[in-house]
């Protein structure tokens, strides 16, 4: 089952996934206000779990590099 979401508005909100770094982006279809929802990003994170490459991770591969 999908995960149904209600705007503020009344309209049925879409759930759109850009990437595996937790961009989320929820449109509402009334609306077309934006949407930011903790769940949503966890549940991104949840799928795919990997480190953030903005993250503390970066910084040793970059030494390294040089």
């Amino acid at each position: 089952m999908s995960h149904d979401l209600r705007c503020p508005c009344g309209g049925w909100v879409i759930q759109l996934i850009t990437d595996c770094r937790g961009t989320v982006r929820l449109v509402c279809r009334r609306c077309k206000k934006r949407l930011l929802i903790d769940l949503a990003l966890r549940e991104v994170k949840a799928l795919c779990p990997q480190p953030d490459p903005d993250g503390d991770t970066s910084a040793p591969q970059d030494v390294n590099d040089q």
